[in-house]
């Protein structure tokens, strides 16, 4: 659609608007802002009262929760075209998680009496929002239960995967892996910058990333897969050979 759509082009793009009335779509498009941030900038603090619900236009956010002794987890990252804080919209109580900008990034805030407003009149957006919701609880599930049984490896390669382009073998990865930070990769595995640099050594031995002073350049995606499960990686064939 574009790198600079209007504000209704893109919610029209966004997943629980796919199915709404037009008409619903201009009305909130009217009363939407635009507002960027930049890359570790905090959106909104947890239990914070935030009368939006955003969506991410370009960029990445990490929506994090921080434990009584000080340690963050990351419960998920939002891309473009994914929403924020529909809890808080929906149940107009505070924000669940923390959300801070992962990279520089541009977001659609909606007000969340406008958007509750909408869905009371347009049932299929009402559903599309329901089927979202859902999808991030699901996604939320997979993500703790990867912190409380998965290995640190494993962890390490799940969280590369989203930087992985769908080819075959070693292929540059994905923007914004390569200003990927081992203290941010530790972050969002919830472990040490020790631990999770002795993750990406071991990755790197097994031929999965390539690593540029530290930080990840290059993914074979087919290994990093299998990394992922805690399979056995596929044979390792030398391009020189």
């Amino acid at each position: 659609i574009g790198e600079c759509p209007d504000i209704q082009t893109f919610l029209s793009h966004c997943l629980p608007f796919a199915a709404a009335i037009q008409s619903t779509i201009a009305e909130l498009a009217a009363q939407a802002t635009q507002h960027s941030y930049r890359s570790g900038e905090t959106i909104f603090q947890e239990g914070q009262r935030w009368p939006y619900l955003a969506l991410v236009q370009s960029g990445k956010v990490a929506c994090t929760l921080l434990s009584r002794t000080g340690k963050t987890h990351v419960l998920g990252e939002r891309l473009s075209y994914d929403s924020i804080n529909e809890a808080g919209t929906f149940d107009q109580g505070v924000t669940t998680t923390r959300a801070r900008a992962l990279t520089d990034c541009t977001l659609v805030l909606l007000p969340a009496e406008a958007v509750v407003h909408a869905v009371q009149n347009d049932s299929e957006l009402g559903l599309a929002f329901l089927a979202a919701a859902s999808q991030a609880r699901r996604r939320a599930i997979d993500t703790i239960a990867d912190l409380a049984f998965g290995h640190v490896l494993q962890r390490v390669a799940k969280f590369l995967l989203s930087y992985a382009r769908a080819t075959t073998g070693m292929t540059p990865g994905l923007h914004g892996v390569e200003d990927l930070s081992q203290g941010q990769l530790a972050e969002a595995v919830g472990t040490v910058r020790d631990i999770a640099a002795r993750a990406l050594i071991r990755l790197e031995k097994a031929h999965a990333v390539e690593l540029a002073r530290g930080r990840v350049r290059s993914i074979d995606r087919a290994r990093l897969e299998a990394s992922a499960r805690g399979v056995p990686v596929p044979p390792y064939k030398n391009a020189k050979c």
